[in-house]
This record gives structure tokens, C-alpha cells and sequence, in this order.
């Protein structure tokens, strides 16, 4: 069979055609029972899509057990009599524990909040379900042995990591990379981080201020070595004067863009950890009769929604919050159908979404009483 061309006119069902294709090699025996399928990079070269996309069609085979993957190795074609024997756990009603502490904060950011009704989502289209934990006011959380496993959200304290692997339930990781391999869903943080500000150093901005969190976290560390190194292999000085300490949230973000303005008039960019302390430092530049983007550029990321409805409009980096969950719950599956948590940690890619908050730089903030 010749490779079969996708609709680019309907992106969207990118996948689903792709799946289609991938489908009709395996049921021809262009790939064959027992053979080895081509790595997910050759076929994103071969059908011009992009890795994601790969990934999502070859879950959905796995899914309907026409693929079957060995960690480190491959993906393979399954057996006819795989096939016919597999037991699934698509249709038992199960229940499962979503587990997030919020560190003090009022309320769940929208980054998190559309992670929680993604998973919902993947799992109602089974009949499966999901409960809520935020651990944060007593570090506790309440056990029942009516759930099939947990979806254990960012950073957690170790004690409640470890009372749910005693619990013998299978648990997947979100956002947090596990130093013991457990099956986890993160996204390219790091090279997200460079690729925003190789974006700004692109159009000439040099003193380029960062605003992280307050919290250790893999995902915060991650976008912070990404700031750090692309400035490095662009050869130009780390000042600590042009970063500051935000919370993740709008308030924080105010305070820490107040400091760097005090800091650091000098200032042409601002790379922001998330999009709320992006939000929050749009709103002090604003107060203060900055421009953006003529004086500050402002990039932030995770585009949450209301990233593009900003003023103005957000640059970003895009992490696919229904991917993470399709493939979250499809680990989560995969374990409880196998029986085993040798299950690889997935890599979730992020894409530059360049909006009307970064131009070219300018030399310098405008001094007091500059029209």
C-alpha cells in the first residue's frame, strides 16, 4: 500500500486520519504480527505531523490492541491471538483519585483546572470516573478502597507519594518527574523555556528579566534552566537584579514585577514562569504607563485561556492540556490491563504561540516625565 495523504485541511482530525492509515498497514500487513513499527520521529517525517499527533494514534492502536509497546524498545504489532485475549479494563466503571496539593492558594489556576476536567473527559468516555483531593489544609488525604488508582498532580510530599504506592494501586505522575521511573506525563519545560527566549533574543532584546515561583518544583526548575541556558549559548551575562520570585498566581506576579522595575530599569523583556504572572506583570507595566510591547515584550506560558483574551494578546508557550490527560489515562489503563508499572515516562512537546505582547526591542524604559 502506498502511503495515503492527510487532509490538511482538517487539522483537527489530524490523528484520527493518521490512526486510519496506520490501521490499514497493520490490517494488509504492511506491518506485520511481531514486527517492530517505524519510530514515532520517522513517522512524523513521513507524514508531516507532529510528534503529538504520532503519539496520540499510536495510543488509540494500543487502545484497540492492534499495537503493543515495550518500554525502551519499541512499538510492536500484536499477535492475532494478543488480539482476541487481551482483557480489557475500558468498561468496569472504575474510580480514581486525583491528588494535588495548592501550596496556599485560594483556588486551583486554570492550568490545573483544565488538566482535572480534561481527565474527567477521557474518563467519562468510559464510564470511568475521577474524585478531587487537595491535600493542602491538613497534608492528609481520605483512602477508599473503592478506587483503581491515583493521578498524583505537581509536587507532592514524599509521606503521601509513598501511601499510595503502598496502597499496590497503579499511580501516574503529572507534572513531576520521579527519580524511581513511575509512570509519568510531563512536557518539554526546558526547551519550551529557550524556545520563548530565543524568541525574544530574536528581536534584540538582551536584558531580558525572568519571574519564577516560589515553589521547588520540577516543572518551575525546568523553565528556569531553560531561561539560564539560552541566555548562556547566547552569550550574554545571568544578572540576578532582573529575576525575581512570583507565586504562580496575579498577586505574586504584581510584587515581583515591582522589584525588577526598582532593580532594573533598563528592562526590555519580561519572560514570565506561567501566564497568570505574565497577567500580573501586564497589569503593573500598565499602571505605570508602560507600553507592551513597545517599552517591555512580555511572554509567558502554558496558554491558558485567557492568555489570548489579555490586552493585549499573550505570546505563550502551548502545553496541550487534553493530551496530557488522553495519555495520562492511557497509562493509567495500560498498567491496570497488564498488570505492571513498567510504563515509560511520556514527553509531552510545547509550541511557541507568538501574539501581540513581544515586538522588537527598544533601548530602554522611558525615563519619568518622557512623553
Amino acid at each position: 500500500m502506498t502511503n495515503q495523504p492527510l487532509d490538511r485541511n482538517k487539522p483537527v482530525f489530524l490523528y484520527m486520519q493518521l490512526t486510519e492509515v496506520l490501521r490499514n498497514k497493520i490490517r494488509d500487513h504492511t506491518y506485520k504480527p511481531g514486527e517492530m513499527i517505524p519510530s514515532e520521529e520517522k513517522i512524523s517525517k513521513l507524514y508531516q505531523v507532529n510528534r503529538a499527533t504520532v503519539r496520540k494514534a499510536i495510543a488509540e492502536l494500543i487502545k484497540e490492541k492492534l499495537l503493543y509497546a515495550v518500554p525502551a524498545t519499541g512499538t510492536f504489532v500484536s499477535e492475532p491471538e494478543k488480539v482476541v485475549s487481551s482483557v480489557s479494563a475500558e468498561n468496569k466503571n472504575l474510580t480514581f483519585c486525583w491528588i494535588i496539593k495548592a501550596y496556599g492558594l485560594s483556588v486551583l489556576g486554570p492550568y490545573h483546572m483544565d488538566i482535572l476536567t480534561s481527565i474527567q473527559s477521557e474518563l467519562s468516555k468510559n464510564n470511568n470516573h475521577l474524585v478531587f483531593q487537595d491535600i493542602s489544609k491538613n497534608g492528609e488525604f481520605q483512602y477508599s478502597n473503592h478506587w483503581s488508582g491515583y493521578f498524583l498532580i505537581g509536587e507532592l510530599p514524599d509521606d503521601i507519594i509513598n501511601k499510595c504506592y503502598a496502597s499496590e494501586l497503579p499511580c501516574v505522575f503529572i507534572d513531576s518527574k520521579q527519580k524511581n521511573k513511575r509512570p509519568s506525563v510531563i512536557s518539554e519545560n526546558y526547551e519550551g523555556a529557550k524556545d520563548a527566549v530565543k524568541h525574544l533574543l530574536g528581536l534584540g532584546h538582551r536584558r531580558i528579566a525572568y519571574i519564577h515561583s516560589d515553589i521547588e518544583s520540577f516543572v518551575s526548575n525546568e523553565r528556569f534552566r531553560g531561561y539560564i541556558d539560552a541566555l548562556k549559548e547566547a552569550e550574554i551575562p545571568i544578572d540576578r537584579n532582573i529575576t525575581a520570585v512570583g507565586n504562580m498566581q496575579v498577586e505574586g506576579s504584581i510584587k515581583a514585577t515591582e522589584k525588577i522595575l526598582k532593580d532594573a530599569s533598563d528592562i526590555t523583556a519580561i519572560f514570565a514562569v506561567n501566564d497568570e504572572t505574565a497577567i500580573g506583570a501586564l497589569k503593573v507595566l500598565s499602571s505605570k504607563g508602560l507600553s507592551v510591547p513597545k517599552d517591555v515584550s512580555i511572554i509567558g506560558f502554558d496558554d491558558i485561556g485567557w492568555a489570548k483574551h489579555s490586552i493585549p494578546p499573550l505570546t505563550t508557550v502551548r502545553i496541550s492540556r487534553p493530551e496530557i490527560a488522553f495519555y495520562s489515562v492511557r497509562l493509567m489503563m495500560d498498567m491496570i490491563e497488564r498488570e505492571t508499572v513498567c510504563t515509560p515516562t511520556i514527553s509531552m512537546p510545547t509550541e511557541l504561540i507568538v501574539r501581540e505582547s513581544t515586538a522588537p526591542a527598544k533601548t530602554g524604559l522611558p525615563k519619568e516625565g518622557d512623553q
